[in-house]
């Protein structure tokens, strides 16, 4: 059973690093249109016609606060990262702590900008910052200070209190078994034949203790020597010639004692998977010359088959999560214009779908905005979506 399982698996690794490739060389013949939106009327599903309503937004004369990241570990107790700005310019960097479901928040002050955030349970929770680990096993009240084993490090992913892996910009990741205080580089990553200085490692996933995905893409970047931003000179960014690159699978099911990895071309970026059950879902992004900012992937577990299920031109999905037997979320950003990727803010929206073939548009307060959106929850009955522009929306009962 337990071989079964793992051959599904690692097919399931294989299956989602496969679609970027095949579907971008299916974007240059034309669109392929998926994920039709409809807005929920009396007999759509009872999810899709919740409101999502601000809880939080910070709105302050000459101040601003850009939310990095936001993780609930119970409908009551969750944790922030956030940068607060005054004129423009950077003046704290905090960790917010919740202990009546995101009503009220307490602060804290990091001294370095957080790069990301791990909550395991009520008590115990991790923030990456540069060449800095901060821990605490009081659900955010404290922070102790640990080393990374590399600055280049972006986020840990921990089972317990003790056993943990780092990655980031690289190959190479990191194994711990005292809760941070050692690292050890793992064996499979070492002998990974792909450029170092093109890999980026973006996100692990455990659907069991012992089964789990890390995934990640190797693309050399094209450079641009010009001083205006995108935003200014759209054109240059929207004609941007499309470079091909690797997308990347680690596949676990031992609980991290051994890796399979995987690999095949693609245009697209794969920044996350969820898993969930026996499926899972995968998000890929994609540059401005591409024909739409972003697109999910379902993943069957058990068969390991794959199958494009949503992407819009003007919807640049930056989160999924996925709730029951068969329902997902999406969030994401409303693109203000054609340079999709653009430093502009634009409206937050959240799309579900109770079967991954019907999609409706749920209600979000209008005044949600921002570049990005990110999905915190507790178990699949509470909700919210933070926006990195100060605003933290809750999904009503």
């Amino acid at each position: 059973m337990a071989t079964t399982r793992r051959s599904f698996l690692i097919a399931a690794g294989c299956a989602l690093a496969a679609p970027p490739g095949a579907f971008a060389q299916r974007t240059l013949m034309g669109p392929l249109p998926v994920g039709d939106l409809s807005k929920p009327a009396e007999d759509s599903p009872i999810f899709a016609r919740r409101k999502w309503s601000i809880q939080f937004n910070f709105d302050k004369d000459r101040e601003s606060m850009e939310f990095r990241s936001l993780q609930f570990a119970s409908p009551a107790r969750g944790i922030a990262t956030a940068v607060k700005y005054k004129d423009g310019v950077p003046r704290a960097f905090l960790a917010l702590r919740t202990t009546d479901g995101g009503a009220t928040w307490a602060q804290a002050e990091t001294g370095r900008p957080a790069y990301s955030l791990h909550v395991l349970d009520e008590s115990n929770a991790w923030i990456v910052s540069d060449n800095r680990l901060l821990y605490s096993d009081e659900g955010g009240a404290r922070w102790n200070r640990l080393k990374l084993p590399d600055r280049k490090m972006l986020r840990v992913h921990f089972q317990s209190p003790t056993r943990g892996w780092a990655y980031g910009i690289g190959t190479v990741y990191y194994e711990t078994s005292d809760g941070g205080k050692s690292w050890t580089p793992v064996k499979e990553s070492v002998e990974l034949k792909l450029n170092k200085d093109n890999t980026l490692l973006s996100w692990m996933e455990f659907v069991s203790p012992s089964e789990g995905m890390l995934v990640g893409t190797s693309r050399r970047r094209e450079e641009w020597t010009g001083y205006l931003p995108e935003w200014m000179l759209p054109e240059r960014s929207t004609r941007r010639r499309l470079l091909p690159g690797v997308i990347l699978t680690l596949v676990t099911s031992d609980g991290g004692k051994s890796w399979k990895p995987s690999t095949t071309s693609a245009f697209g970026d794969l920044v996350k998977v969820r898993m969930k059950g026996s499926r899972g879902a995968g998000l890929l992004t994609f540059d401005d010359g591409f024909d739409w900012p972003s697109e999910v992937n379902l993943i069957s577990l058990r068969t390991g088959d794959s199958q494009p299920i949503f992407r819009k031109p003007q919807f640049n999905i930056t989160d999924i999560a996925l709730i029951g037997a068969a329902g997902i979320l999406l969030a994401g950003i409303e693109a203000p214009g054609r340079l999709r990727m653009s430093a502009l803010n634009g409206k937050v929206k959240a799309i579900y779908s109770p079967n991954s073939i019907d999609w409706y548009d749920m209600k979000v307060d209008y005044r949600a905005e921002g570049t990005h959106a990110q999905i915190a929850r507790s178990g699949d009955d509470h909700f919210w979506i933070v926006s990195n522009a100060g605003t933290i929306l809750k999904l009503n009962p």
